[in-house]
């Protein structure tokens, strides 16, 4: 079993998993070649993000989470110009009051960003502002 699937609550079903990019364990292999430490394999091998209905469930080597929607302050995505071409990179979610937990080798960060966003608006607003008339604020 895994980490995702261990804290799922009763109806509670995921939207959307985050995969590890397979250039991400290229890179954490090479870097195992260079420095003979196995910790940047080991860590991308028990990296898991997901967004469920009610809360983002995610472990990333040591580190934790599960967030309720309306917890969280912000989700963004980091990647270093090598990274954008294929299509991986860093997804870093902050929830209020409290630190970051950063997600790295995440392919389509965009993605998961973007259907967690959505997530967050609907758990606090009611809706997605996609949804709303132009006028209505």
């Amino acid at each position: 079993m895994s980490f995702v699937s261990d804290a799922l609550m009763p109806d509670e079903r995921i939207t959307c998993k985050a995969a590890i990019s397979k250039i991400a364990y290229i890179s954490a292999l090479i870097s195992f070649a260079i420095t003979m430490h196995p910790f940047g394999m080991i860590r991308l091998a028990r990296t898991e993000l997901a967004l469920t209905n009610k809360r983002v469930l995610g472990k990333s080597g040591g580190k934790t989470l599960k967030l309720a929607h309306g917890d969280i302050e912000s989700i963004t995505v980091r990647g270093g110009w090598l990274f954008w071409p294929f299509d991986y990179g860093t997804v870093v979610v902050t929830p209020k009051g409290g630190s970051a937990v950063k997600f790295k080798g995440v392919l389509w960060p965009l993605v998961f960003q973007q259907e967690a966003d959505e997530a967050i608006e609907v758990a606090t607003l009611g809706r997605k502002l996609s949804d709303m008339e132009p006028n209505s604020f």
